[in-house]
């Protein structure tokens, strides 16, 4: 049996082993302790890694603070491994519902130099000593499992984000997500991957809140096994998710949506939470308040069905490859039209362009060239930036003129950039699966 179909098989078994365990467990009634709820099951556990022990970390307990604001419910429950200055082991805690209500007057600097509140919140006995990134993770997630049995799962990554990377945080640079500013490590797309691939806590949705996540090569290493993403593709300068709206509108879906149905409803409606966050902005915009008032708001989030993207878009991509390096190898002047588009792109902190701006963009430049719509480079980019679009279930600007998707894709400026970074993009599974390495190495000989 060769190693992929046996990582297959051992993928379908402990699945099945894993359902079967946690399906043994009643459902929990409403009179709770701690030390009872390890023997029922709820529909849901939302579990939070934050990673926060930087200059993030007033953020994490304003948004921490938002949470308690709805707490813990029959139907799921909130747990977070946090890490903080100071600290040097992760915490784990269960968030339960605060009784002094959440004042939306405060601001970052009212969280700023502060302790944690541990009002409404439940110490979890779970060892986060380690101090990679990776094994904290790990740690979290089969804790959660174990105190917070559950039938389904939403996992959020909450901390910087970088975007794709073969490896974590190196000495000359930054790479990864949920970097720990105090030993300077990270944790790399691969071994994310690895860890949700192989845990019992299968996320039915993938939340980053982070930076620059929302990336083809970042989302095609999770579209194997897990069902949903939701993230940005740019910087959003502290603006994380509105965690007191999001728990309430979960709340909102699990008692009006069937069960099987409560994550694909649930990220259709996550874009609204930004719309409201923009809305509150432009209500607030002069007075004292976090966001800064002397800029607009920029930023973009989508939700991702990562089925679709595995089974429509990535196939479409790898023949869109085919099709352009077959018209390179005919038409000199292909190669200058590319690196134009890609000059003309909305193009993120981390060098990659926003995806449906550049489709776009490429078919109008073809056209120019004198390539027909009917012929097979324009209807293959179209069908491209179609199944892109199938692949989404939902996406937001904040600025009210834009209809980017907010999903990115590296494309190199020059050669020499291209040279530098190829090596790591060649490892991930969406340059495996569609050739784009080859591509780039003739655009960028």
């Amino acid at each position: 049996m060769n190693t992929v179909l046996r990582q297959v098989c051992l993928t379908i078994l402990s699945g099945l082993l894993f359902s079967a365990s946690a399906h043994a467990l009643p459902l929990c009634g409403s009179s709770l302790t701690f030390d009872s709820r390890k023997f029922c099951e709820k529909p849901w556990t939302i579990i939070v890694r934050m990673a926060a022990n930087n200059e993030l970390a007033p953020y994490a307990l304003w948004d921490i603070d938002e949470m308690k604001s709805i707490g813990s419910q029959l139907g799921f429950d909130v747990v977070i491994g946090l890490d903080l200055p100071g600290q040097n082991e992760m915490r784990v805690y269960h968030v339960g519902r605060s009784p002094v209500p959440f004042d939306p007057r405060k601001n970052q600097e009212f969280y700023q130099g502060r302790a944690l509140d541990e009002t409404a919140l439940t110490r979890v006995p779970i060892s986060g000593s380690d101090p990679l990134p990776s094994r904290r993770l790990a740690q979290l997630l089969k804790g959660a499992q174990k105190f917070f049995p559950s039938r389904r799962s939403i996992v959020v990554l909450w901390g910087h984000g970088f975007g794709w990377s073969s490896r974590a945080r190196a000495a000359a640079g930054t790479a990864g997500l949920l970097t720990n500013d105090q030993n300077g490590s990270s944790l790399s797309v691969p071994m994310l991957r690895q860890i949700l691939s192989e845990s019992a806590v299968r996320p039915e949705i993938l939340i980053s809140d982070a930076c620059l996540m929302q990336a083809s090569e970042v989302v095609t290493e999770f579209s194997g096994f897990l069902p949903r993403a939701i993230g940005t593709s740019q910087i959003q300068d502290f603006q994380s998710l509105p965690y007191r709206r999001f728990l309430s509108i979960f709340q909102e879906t699990l008692s009006t949506t069937q069960e099987n149905e409560v994550a694909y409803r649930f990220s259709q409606r996550v874009p609204e939470l930004f719309r409201a966050f923009r809305e509150r902005y432009d209500r607030r915009e002069g007075a004292s308040s976090y966001l800064d008032t002397t800029n607009r708001l920029s930023g973009s989030f989508s939700s991702m069905d990562l089925i679709e993207w595995r089974n429509r878009f990535v196939p479409a991509f790898r023949q869109w490859v085919s099709i352009v390096r077959d018209s390179l190898a005919r038409d000199p002047l292909l190669s200058p039209a590319f690196k134009k588009v890609r000059a003309l792109s909305p193009v993120y902190e981390n060098r990659s362009i926003e995806l449906s701006s550049f489709l776009k963009l490429f078919m109008n430049e073809i056209k120019t060239l004198g390539y027909p719509v009917t012929g097979p480079i324009y209807a293959q980019t179209q069908l491209v930036a179609e199944r892109l679009d199938q692949s989404l279930t939902g996406y937001f600007s904040f600025d009210p003129s834009s209809q980017t998707r907010s999903v990115s894709l590296y494309i190199p400026t020059n050669r020499d950039e291209w040279r530098a970074r190829r090596q790591d993009f060649s490892r991930s599974i969406f340059y495996f699966e569609t050739g784009m390495g080859t591509l780039l190495d003739q655009i960028y000989p």
